[in-house]
């Protein structure tokens, strides 16, 4: 499973204003079942995409005290 394109799919589904985090957007099961090093990668591959808004309705919203990035869903 491709993180990213799975990941898009899951967003466009979200209702409007949902505040996430790229884990949040899978089970515990399938999170854990990418390796980290793929994780890691996707994560700053989600930020990027979220940045140059080629994922649409879809906003930074800073780190979480634990330095996870998180999202809203515009």
């Amino acid at each position: 499973m491709d993180i990213i394109n799975e990941s898009k799919k899951r967003v466009a589904i979200l209702p409007t204003n949902t505040k996430f985090s790229l884990n949040d957007l899978f089970t515990g099961i399938e999170w854990n079942n990418f390796e980290k090093k793929d994780r890691l990668l996707a994560g700053r591959n989600f930020l990027s995409l979220v940045e140059n808004n080629t994922i649409p309705n879809v906003e930074s919203s800073g780190k979480t005290s634990g330095n996870k990035q998180t999202y809203i869903k515009k």
